[in-house]
């Protein structure tokens, strides 16, 4: 169970208001996308009708309502003219947002990875990312049958990079089976891409909000409002297993020049839950510890905001997890420890307690 340093009630209500808070805000912006999106579907159902996808009862009814909350944020982000430098400051309507109330304390480590407002862009050549798959499934036969390398209990001591890929690598090796069609969310490099194809995924397209050339047949590269349209789920179809590595706690920060929002990693965990199948796997991992927003670098996930996090999903395996660190209030908010959760999507079940 996690160690909860507060009420389920405590919880409950601060997430309450802070999504109610949202909600409100957003509500003009709501109506105008349903309202838009109403136009312009003709009286006869499109190919791409909601219907014919997703066909689980519970899913369709939960992703029909996110989709009015996402085409509001697009909405948001197609406003702007082009990527802005992301603010330094938290905006001060959003504080309370943001900190569930000053429940959750913020320090300063301002990072503009959008290049001034211009945006980035990444390559990779197929070489590249054809021995990048050798390197990893070398890797995988190294490591499989042995026992999972766990971090010492010490907050202030760094994860090693290569325990934590390994990690990662052991939990897609669990999850993907041969042929399956995968999603990453967020990539800098092709190495979560990389490791998918090195445990048999046939097909992986990649969500990243900066530009992304990467030269190989297996791997397609989207922007998110690419990802999430109906045309494109549609042509391509929903997904078996979705990644997500030290990504979705960076959603809403502007870092990457993404639009500032309060909810937007949870947010970001529901729309997952739209382009899986039912039953669908979600590889995930975020910083753990005490909670804490570091401004505009990253969110700690402590007792309250992680269960936020992972509600309505169901945890299958935690590899390298330590309650010592979950709790310890030593470690930096610049110094990330990261376990990786293997979460399932299903609608119709309870959410399980870690």
């Amino acid at each position: 169970m996690l160690h909860r340093g507060a009420s389920k009630f405590k919880i409950k209500l601060a997430y309450g208001l802070a999504v109610i808070a949202w909600l409100l805000a957003n509500a003009n912006q709501v109506a105008k996308a349903q309202a838009a999106e109403s136009i312009s579907q003709p009286d006869t159902a499109e190919p791409w009708s909601t219907s014919t996808l997703w066909t689980n009862t519970y899913q369709h009814e939960f992703c029909t309502q996110t989709r009015a909350l996402l085409a509001a944020r697009i909405q948001a982000e197609q406003i702007q003219a082009k990527p802005a430098p992301p603010p330094r400051d938290i905006p001060g309507h959003m504080l309370d947002e943001f900190t569930l109330n000053g429940q959750i304390p913020v320090s300063r480590y301002y990072v503009d990875d959008t290049n001034g407002g211009q945006g980035t862009h990444i390559g990779y050549s197929r070489n590249q990312i054809d021995q990048l798959v050798s390197q990893f499934k070398e890797r995988l036969r190294k490591i499989k049958g042995t026992r999972v390398e766990l971090p010492v209990a010490d907050a202030t001591v760094v994860v090693p990079r290569a325990m934590h890929e390994d990690w990662v690598l052991r939990a897609l090796s669990e999850t993907i089976r041969t042929g399956d069609r995968v999603v990453v969310y967020g990539s800098m490099t092709p190495t979560y891409e990389a490791m998918a194809l090195a445990c048999g995924a046939a097909a992986v397209v990649t969500s990243e909000y900066n530009a992304l050339t990467y030269q190989h047949p297996n791997i397609t590269t989207v922007t998110p409002d690419v990802l999430q349209s109906m045309p494109f789920l549609h042509e391509h179809g929903l997904f078996d297993v979705a990644v997500s590595i030290t990504s979705f706690d960076h959603d809403g920060l502007g870092r990457y020049g993404d639009p500032v929002h309060p909810a937007a990693d949870l947010l970001a965990m529901q729309n997952v839950r739209c382009v899986l199948k039912p039953g669908g796997r979600l590889v995930l991992t975020v910083p753990v510890g005490p909670d804490g927003l570091a401004w505009n670098l990253h969110r700690r996930y402590g007792p309250l905001r992680l269960p936020l996090l992972i509600q309505d999903w169901q945890v299958r395996r935690r590899i390298g997890w330590s309650s010592e660190r979950y709790s310890d209030p030593q470690g930096r908010m610049n110094q990330v420890y990261e376990p990786v959760f293997v979460l399932e999507s299903a609608f119709d079940a309870k959410r399980t307690e870690l």
